[in-house]
C-alpha cells in the first residue's frame, strides 16, 4: 500500500516539542517511506560506521556494510583513515572482508590488488592492453570525518561538517571524554525485524522502563524521571534523573 506522505507530514508540523505526537503507525513498516527517509535522511547525512581505534595501525581494516553498499575503513601507510567501497573497480567482486590488517586489498577473482588508499597497486596481465591506465580504477572514495573517535561517512558528499552540526553538542558531551574511549566488544544482530525508528524511539526516553525494565532499569531511572534535554537541527537529548542512592557523575545522557 502507497504511504500517505501528507499525514506523515500533518504529524510532524507542530509548533514545539511539547505539542508533538507518534508517528502513524504505518510509519514504521512502510517500503515506500523508507525507501524516502533512505533518499533524504541517511544518503543526505552522517552515518557512523566504527570507532577510529578499530583501524588503529596503518594496514587495519574495517568492513560493514551501510544501505546495501559495501564499505571498508581503512588506515593506510601515512596513517591516514579511508573510507573506501569494497566492489573491485574491475568486476565488482569484494576485495575484503571482516576486519584485520593487510598491505592490500585483494580482489580473489581475478588478483586485482589495492592500497589502503584506494589506488590499484597491482593489475596481472594488464600491461599488455594499450588502453590500460591503473590511475583509472582506483576502488571508490566516499567523504568521512571523524567526531569524538567516531568515523562517519556521508554519501553524497554535501553535507554539511559534523564540527557545524554539532558545535552545540559538543559541549554537552565533553565530559564524558568519548574521543579516549577504547571499544572492548561488539555485537551483531543482524538483520532485525523493526524499522529504524523503532531503535530512535526506544533510545530517546526511559519512558519505557516501567515496563520490560521494571526491577533493573527501573529502580535507578524510573519512568517518571526522564525528560527531553537539548533540541538541535541535528541531535536531541535525553536525559534520566535517578532515584535516590544512585549517585552518578556525570549524569546519565
Amino acid at each position: 500500500m502507497t504511504f500517505d506522505f501528507s499525514r506523515l507530514t500533518a504529524t510532524c508540523a507542530v509548533e514545539s516539542p511539547d505539542k508533538a505526537i507518534t508517528l502513524p503507525p504505518e510509519a514504521y513498516g512502510s517500503d515506500d517511506l523508507y525507501a524516502d527517509e533512505v533518499d533524504r535522511i541517511f544518503k543526505r547525512g552522517w552515518i557512523p560506521l566504527c570507532r577510529v581505534e578499530q583501524v588503529r595501525t596503518p594496514g587495519s581494516y574495517y568492513s560493514i556494510d551501510i544501505l546495501g553498499t559495501p564499505l571498508v575503513v581503512t588506515r593506510d601507510r601515512h596513517s591516514e583513515i579511508r573510507v573506501l567501497s569494497r566492489n573491485c573497480s574491475h568486476r565488482w567482486m569484494e576485495v575484503c572482508s571482516g576486519a584485520g590488517e593487510a598491505n592490500v586489498l585483494q580482489c580473489p577473482y581475478h588478483l586485482w590488488s589495492f592500497g589502503l588508499d584506494g589506488h590499484l597497486a597491482g593489475a596481472p596481465e594488464m600491461k599488455k592492453s594499450a588502453a590500460f591506465d591503473r590511475n583509472d580504477y582506483p576502488l571508490k572514495k566516499f567523504r568521512h570525518e571523524v567526531w569524538k573517535g567516531f568515523v562517519m561517512v556521508n554519501f553524497d558528499g554535501q553535507a554539511e561538517s559534523l564540527a557545524s552540526q554539532y558545535a552545540a553538542l559538543d559541549p554537552i558531551v565533553d565530559v564524558y571524554d568519548l574521543e579516549n574511549y577504547q571499544t572492548v566488544e561488539q555485537t551483531d544482530w543482524g538483520v532485525c525485524d523493526w524499522d529504524w525508528k523503532i531503535m530512535v524511539d526506544n533510545f530517546m526516553e526511559c519512558y519505557h522502563h516501567m515496563g520490560p525494565h521494571r526491577g533493573s532499569l527501573e529502580d535507578q531511572f524510573p519512568a517518571a524521571l526522564s525528560y527531553t534535554g537539548e533540541v538541535g537541527d541535528y541531535f536531541t537529548t535525553m536525559w534520566s534523573g535517578q532515584a535516590p542512592g544512585y549517585p552518578a557523575d556525570p549524569p546519565f545522557l
